[in-house]
């Protein structure tokens, strides 16, 4: 007898495992909710807006694009992938293709201009929209904490 409810119990423990595992991947969501506004968001606890944006074939790598993304400008430096003059900024180096990408292996950096720290972000998305007539569109959602987010959409000129 006793066996008997041994056997039982394991069976229906096996039948609860499976169906939890069977919701949850049904039930998965991204982890990344776009806002349709311009971008803008926090970075080093300080409220941070998007004001311009540039891009060029990588230097690195030349499959990809290395993307700024800079907020209030503070001269009259020129904007275009030259950091001086422009408070905090966005950086990200992406494959040359529209899509969506999903952080995790890919990264956006958010870089403190004034304390010169820079944050890696692992968890979001970023989404280029389109590449034409030197202008690229696109959004991204990349939170790493309360101090450290952005949302929004952007679009960034040619630079090189």
């Amino acid at each position: 007898m006793i066996r008997l409810y041994k056997i039982v119990f394991i069976i229906l423990t096996l039948l609860i495992l499976a169906s939890c595992k069977e919701k949850d991947e049904n039930n998965e969501q991204p982890v990344y909710n776009f806002k349709d506004q311009t971008l803008q968001g926090i970075i080093g606890g300080a409220a941070w807006n998007f004001k311009y944006g540039g891009f060029r074939t990588s230097a690195i790598d030349t499959s990809r694009y290395w993307i700024e993304l800079y907020g209030q400008l503070e001269t009259d430096a020129s904007p275009c992938l030259n950091n001086k003059g422009y408070d905090d900024l966005v950086l990200m180096s992406l494959p040359k293709q529209i899509g969506l990408y999903e952080l995790g292996n890919l990264q956006v950096t958010l870089y403190e201009t004034g304390n010169n720290i820079n944050k890696s972000v692992y968890s979001g998305a970023v989404e280029i929209l389109s590449v034409e007539n030197n202008i690229m569109t696109g959004r991204i959602d990349a939170y790493l904490n309360d101090d450290y987010l952005v949302n929004g959409n952007f679009s960034a000129n040619k630079c090189d």
